[in-house]
């Protein structure tokens, strides 16, 4: 029996050939010399020839291998540029639809291609096939503020890419950075093995120098605030400004006050601040006593009495000429002796820590005390001559009583500027009439008492 091939694969079949003469039986039944047959496992065959009373028979083994199913292994998503290895197995020999016949090979293919392996084992061959797909590399980006002021700080946001890598050594997707300078900062996006960068410079702008001095001032008063250094300026508290911007402000707080002045760049947006204090020093309150005051005569030493409220230092005048060196005292209690007669009008300086406050009061000096006594007055409301006064000059102390014609006194008094108005003790108004008065003065350079006697006439006139 020839038979061809002797040895197949799985799903094959091979053809058996009897040599001789006479008629045939094959172990298939099948009466023919040759016969085709496709056995699914190694099997034996046999055929016998009968050639009249002759009997001959031989048998032949069919080898069936198992079919071949090669395997190819190897990276099949690549980059753009980049090569994969392909390796299959399954032995025997190879061949790819590249023309290669090694087990192995390496390609670099510029687009989605596909690989197809023939691996041959005697009679038996199998195929594989691969896709190798080309994956673009990422174009990530980078948003967020490129430039900031010095001092502040920005976040850079990338996207475009799987997982990021910065050259901070950050690898989130955001980042927070605050250079002091200007800094190159680099981003590499990597998307299933491959990889693309950029990069943004973030300028630091310098912020602005701003330069401002603040000052003292008496409560009260105001004083002029200046910045330099930028362009537009505000200050805060607003309290006792104005304006509340601008590089020049009136300030006039009421209490020492800081102000924050915060200077902005109109080309860069970028700010500084500084301050400025405000000292509102303690405004005197000049006062003083005099003793005797009023009026006094001649050659009397009269003393004064510094009372001022936060004073310091006092500088006095007291308005008497020619007295000459003896007219100003810096004592805070002086004396001075007036010898003649006059008005005299004393003035006090206050001085304090950088402010001041002045005052003045005056005497007179009157060498004899004049009295002035009226005969008549009219208390009828009109506010023209309703009091009767006894007028004087140089008269310290003063005591009248009114009587009526009965001798009943109607109203008295006991200072220099007291006056009747036309009403009894008991508040109801004195008839018209004449009435009595009887008057005694002090003269103010207690000189001997002046005592008056005589009448006056009220007239109720409408």
């Amino acid at each position: 029996i020839s038979v061809a091939p002797a040895t197949i694969c799985t799903g094959t079949s091979t053809t058996l050939t009897a040599i001789g003469t006479g008629a045939y039986s094959w172990s298939t039944g099948e009466t023919t010399s040759g016969i085709t047959v496709t056995p699914a496992n190694t099997t034996t065959y046999t055929v016998t020839v009968i050639n009249g009373n002759c009997t001959a028979s031989t048998s032949v083994q069919v080898t069936v291998g198992s079919v071949l199913l090669p395997l190819i292994t190897g990276k099949t998503t690549i980059c753009a540029g980049g090569s994969t290895t392909l390796t299959a197995n399954g032995g025997g020999t190879y061949s790819w639809n590249t023309g290669e016949t090694t087990s192995a090979i390496t390609v670099t293919p510029t687009n989605t291609t596909t690989y197809t392996v023939t691996v041959i084992n005697g009679n038996c061959s199998g195929s594989a096939t691969v896709q190798v797909t080309i994956s673009s590399p990422p174009a990530p980006t980078i948003s967020g503020t490129a430039s900031i002021c010095a001092g502040g700080s920005t976040t850079l946001t990338a996207s475009g890419g799987g997982s990021y890598s910065w050259n901070t050594g950050a690898t989130t997707t955001a980042i927070n950075v605050s250079p002091t300078i200007t800094t190159t900062y680099t981003l590499i996006a990597n998307n299933s093995g491959c990889t693309g960068s950029t990069m943004v410079i973030v300028t630091v702008t310098s912020v602005p120098t701003i330069n401002a001095s603040g000052g003292s001032i008496c409560a009260g008063k105001p004083i002029l605030l200046t910045a330099t250094g930028t362009d537009t300026y505000t200050w805060i508290p607003t309290t006792g400004l104005s304006p509340s911007t601008g590089a020049i402000v009136v300030a006039a707080p009421t209490t020492s006050t800081t102000y924050t002045i915060t200077g902005t760049s109109t080309a860069t947006g970028c700010k500084s601040t500084t301050t400025v204090i405000v000292t509102v020093l303690p405004t005197p309150i000049a006062d003083f006593i005099i003793n005797p005051s009023g009026i006094v005569a001649p050659n009397t030493v009269v003393s004064f009495t510094d009372i001022s409220t936060n004073g310091g230092s006092p500088i006095w005048d007291f308005g008497d000429p020619i007295s000459n060196l003896n007219n100003t005292s810096t004592l805070t209690s002086p004396t001075h002796k007036y010898t003649s007669e006059d008005g005299y009008c004393i003035r006090l300086i206050s001085i304090g820590i950088g402010c001041s406050d002045t005052i003045i009061k005056c005497i007179e000096v009157i060498d004899e005390a004049i009295i002035s006594i009226p005969n008549v007055f009219t208390p009828n409301g009109d506010n023209i001559n309703d009091v009767w006064f006894i007028y004087t000059k140089g008269v310290k102390e003063l005591d009248c009583a009114i009587y009526d014609r009965w001798g009943l006194k109607m109203y008295e008094w006991n200072t220099v500027s007291g006056g009747w108005d036309g009403r009894a003790i008991t508040g109801n108004n004195a008839p018209d009439g004449v009435y009595y008065f009887i008057m005694k003065a002090i003269p103010s350079n207690n000189a001997e008492p002046i005592k008056r006697k005589g009448f006056l006439q009220l007239l109720q006139v409408k």
